[in-house]
C-alpha cells in the first residue's frame, strides 16, 4: 500500500506539528508514508531519516512562477502524483484543490479536513479529528526528529565548543 500525507504549510514547525499524525498513519497501515511539503518547511533536511516516512515530495508553489502554481501548476502536479500510484491520501487542510488533483491522479481513498471550513480551524485538533475519525486512533504523541546517531557523535564536541566558547565569551563581559 502507497501512502501520501500533503501538509502544504510552510514552515518547519508547521511540519513538525503533523509528525504525530504521519506517524500514526503509518502505523496503522504498517508501511512508510510519502509526504507532499513545501521546500520552505525544510523537510528534506531534517526528516529524511525518519523511518516511517518514505519519500519527501517537494511542492515547489513559492512563488508567481512555480511549477505547481495555476492550472498548469496542476495539472503538473497531477502527473507527477500519478507516477507514485498512492493508494491513499491524508490531506492535511481543507483544500478543494488537492481533494481534487488527488482524484485525478488516481488515488482511490482520499482523507481530508472538512471541505470549506477552514476559518477558525485549530491545526492540531482538525488532525487528530481527522485520525480519529478516519483511522479511529486517538494520536497523543509528541513530534519526534531522528538524527543518525553517528551525526551526533560528529558534531556533539562542536556543539560542547561553541557553548564553552559562549560561556567564556559571556563571563568576559
Amino acid at each position: 500500500m502507497k501512502i501520501l500525507a500533503i501538509q502544504n504549510r510552510m514552515g518547519i514547525g508547521d511540519t513538525i506539528i503533523f509528525l504525530p499524525f504521519i506517524k500514526a498513519i503509518s502505523k496503522h497501515y504498517n508501511t512508510p508514508v510519502s509526504i507532499l511539503v513545501k521546500k520552505t518547511s525544510k523537510a528534506e533536511e531534517f526528516l529524511h531519516q525518519t523511518n516511517y516516512i518514505d519519500q519527501i515530495i517537494t511542492l515547489k508553489r513559492d512563488n508567481k512562477n512555480g511549477h505547481h502554481n495555476g492550472l498548469m501548476g496542476s495539472i503538473n502536479l497531477i502527473k507527477e502524483l500519478s507516477k507514485y500510484s498512492f493508494d491513499v491520501v491524508f490531506i492535511f487542510n481543507s483544500s478543494l484543490r488537492y481533494n481534487i488533483i488527488s482524484r485525478i491522479a488516481g488515488i482511490k481513498k482520499i482523507y481530508q479536513y472538512p471541505l470549506f471550513k477552514k476559518k477558525n480551524q485549530n491545526l492540531i485538533n482538525e488532525a487528530k479529528n481527522l485520525i480519529k475519525k478516519e483511522l479511529s486512533l486517538n494520536v497523543k504523541e509528541n513530534p519526534e526528529i531522528y538524527i543518525d546517531e553517528n551525526l551526533i557523535n560528529k558534531f556533539a564536541p562542536k556543539v560542547v565548543e561553541g557553548v564553552n566558547k559562549l560561556k567564556n565569551w559571556s563571563e568576559n563581559l
